[in-house]
């Protein structure tokens, strides 16, 4: 027993202090990382969230603006469609009017007469409260016979032009060479101001019989004034306990200032109607919003804002974002908003969750800690009790192995000579191994090759989307293209693993090939990637049949190629372009992209040399395609730079 005191002694306190302060720290790193990992996922997830709802009610709010833009020039349309139907009913009462007293009078009186006649009966008649009238001139002289302002009867209409510059009657006249009734639009005075002249829809018609022309007209400020009115009244209600709304201003002065607007539409506040907008207001946190979507409504006709507002129905001050525009044609601003209410929620109730999992997590991690200490403490103090004996075991068997070394040492020079013949022989197979492992190396930088295939059908699958939506799935020739398409590509790819595979065979079968015809099928195969990035491919020259492995030939194309347009699309090169020239036994390729830096020009077939970002080249590319070329073909690839960029020549013996 005094043996094993002694033990505890020594070896039980060091160790259980190790093993304690061991779990303790391990723990407490532990808890730390899962603390600080989970943390990190709420964050990320409240960003997620947040970016997701902003952009969400963003679109909403657009287009609810928008809507109502949208109901605006639909109503104009319809109005103004309206007018046109509305006047040439005016025209053919007019011309129906004329030929009737012109039928009953002619050769009873003088034209001068009858004419007197039918400018006397259309002058009685008025529209709209007596702001639409009749007019009536003669087509031969230009001279007004008839028209309610009274300086105008008898004038000389000949050289008469509108604010715009217009002149009126060549307005007209051209407007009744090819038509019956004409309709055009011009500014004139109104008949209750002859100060301003306000944009009008005009409808005309030619009387022959006397050399007349008829005319009457709709003001189109008189139409947006019933437009205006119907959508304020449209969209002047909104359900109750709603927080998304919209809101109008009509601009007295864009530039801003005291009064620069008036609220004409306030869907949840219709107490503020009538009332003046200064953009010197500022929201609860002492922002001046008004004027920062002024300033961009000036700038792009449109604005986001975010303030802080009170709720409609409540006396809490919320964040919230506004979106504007600008309707120009009428001095309009239209605006809705949404407050971050939902958002809060969330935010605060994944705060909450993170307290109650970092709380459970220390508590968790305590119970574990203390049971885990518990048992250790149990093992530790087995563990030291066993050491003294172990310690004392190994003594003896130290001094009995002393003994025995001369002997072992004797016995090990016997055995030097064979260890040497099976290192040899290991060696041998370690230098296998690594040339098996460089040929897997060689297979695996298929992966490389096949990048630029699986992004061709990727895309390709991936527009299938948008082209369902434009209805092109309906159109036979699309499907079948797109069959067809990647059919190719797939079987190319399905290929180039058989074509690495053979590449370290002995008895690789050569075949005659057509190498403009091969290299042409290469280039199709990438040219909607060429495409995509509006790089141009030409390729020239004369057909030659040349023995050889064709597959490989293919590779080696398809990657300078693919090279040379990763250069073009790296560089942004503009007008990017690709030349493919083949004569006698020799192709170039060549591209636009400023060459091959003098420093690493002598380097490129270099094995696992690559001037790309990790992850985007194994180096391998170049490598194998002038091993194919020199070794598998005996012909010759080598590349300089060009007058425009990095020239790749490939001869073939």
């Amino acid at each position: 027993m005094a043996q094993v005191n002694k033990t505890d002694k020594k070896f039980i306190i060091p160790i259980l202090a190790l093993v304690i302060s061991s779990i303790i720290l391990v723990a407490t790193i532990n808890t730390y990382i899962d603390i600080k990992n989970f943390k990190t996922n709420v964050k990320q997830d409240i960003k997620h969230y947040k970016e997701e709802y902003l952009e969400k009610n963003k679109q909403e709010i657009y287009k609810r603006v928008h809507f109502i833009n949208d109901s605006i020039d639909f109503q104009l349309r319809r109005l103004e469609s309206k007018a046109h139907k509305t006047l040439q009913e005016r025209i053919t009462i007019a011309l129906n009017v004329a030929d009737f007293i012109y039928t009953q009078l002619k050769g009873k009186m003088p034209n001068k007469e009858i004419k007197n006649r039918i400018i006397k009966h259309l002058a009685s008649i008025k529209f709209n409260n007596g702001m639409d009238y009749y007019f009536v001139y003669n087509s031969k002289t230009n001279i007004m016979l008839g028209h309610i302002l009274k300086q105008y009867i008898g004038k000389d209409m000949t050289n008469e032009t509108d604010i715009k510059g217009t002149n009126i009657i060549s307005l007209y006249n051209n407007a009744l060479k090819n038509k019956k009734i004409a309709f055009v639009k011009n500014y004139f005075y109104k008949p209750n101001d002859t100060k301003q002249e306000y944009e009008k829809i005009v409808a005309v018609a030619k009387f022959e019989p006397l050399d007349l022309v008829i005319g009457t007209g709709e003001y189109i400020d008189d139409i947006e004034a019933q437009v205006k009115s119907t959508i304020l009244d449209r969209f002047a209600e909104l359900p109750k306990n709603k927080t998304n709304y919209v809101f109008i201003y009509k601009v007295n002065n864009i530039n801003g200032g005291e009064n620069f607007a008036t609220m004409i539409l306030n869907q949840n506040r219709p107490d503020l109607v009538g009332g003046q907008i200064s953009d010197y207001y500022k929201d609860y946190k002492g922002k001046l919003f008004i004027k920062e979507f002024l300033d961009g409504l000036r700038k792009n006709g449109e604005a986001y804002t975010t303030y802080w507002y009170q709720k409609p129905h409540t006396k809490e001050i919320k964040p919230k974002m506004s979106y504007f525009y600008y309707v120009k044609k009428w001095n309009w601003f239209i605006g809705s908003g949404f407050y971050f209410d939902d958002l809060d929620k969330v935010v605060q109730e994944k705060k909450k969750h993170l307290e109650k999992y970092t709380s459970k997590l220390i508590k968790n991690t305590l119970k574990i800690t203390i049971f885990t200490s518990l048992v250790i403490i149990f093992i530790a103090v087995l563990v030291a009790l066993k050491i003294d004996n172990t310690i004392e075991s190994y003594l003896q068997r130290l001094a009995l192995k002393s003994k025995k070394l001369k002997t072992l040492n004797q016995s090990l020079e016997d055995q030097v000579e064979l260890k040497t013949k099976q290192n040899i022989k290991q060696l041998e197979v370690l230098q296998q191994q690594s040339k098996l492992a460089s040929m897997g190396e060689m297979i695996g930088a298929i992966a490389h090759q096949w990048r630029q295939p699986l992004n061709a059908i990727a895309t390709s699958i991936q527009n299938l989307k948008y082209d369902f939506k434009e209805g092109k799935l309906n159109d036979e020739t699309y499907i079948q293209n797109f069959i067809t398409t990647n059919k190719q590509t797939i079987k190319f790819m399905s290929k180039t693993i058989d074509d690495f595979r053979s590449f370290f065979r002995i008895d690789k079968e050569k075949k005659e090939f057509k190498v403009k015809e091969t290299t042409q099928a290469v280039i199709n195969m990438q040219m909607a990637q060429l495409s995509d990035h509006n790089i141009e491919i030409q390729i020239s020259g004369d057909e030659f049949e040349y023995k050889g492995l064709q597959s490989e030939y293919q590779q080696v194309i398809l990657n300078l190629i693919s090279n040379a347009k990763d250069v073009l699309v790296e560089k942004g090169i503009k007008e990017p372009a690709i030349e493919v020239v083949i004569k006698d036994n020799t192709i170039t390729i060549s591209d636009n992209g400023g060459g091959i830096p003098k420093e690493i020009l002598s380097r490129i077939f270099e094995p696992y040399f690559t001037t790309k970002e990790q992850g985007k080249g194994t180096g391998m590319g170049l490598y194998m395609s002038k091993m194919i070329i020199e070794e598998n073909m005996n012909g010759a690839l080598q590349v300089h730079n060009g007058p425009k960029g990095a020239v790749f020549t490939i001869i073939l013996n």
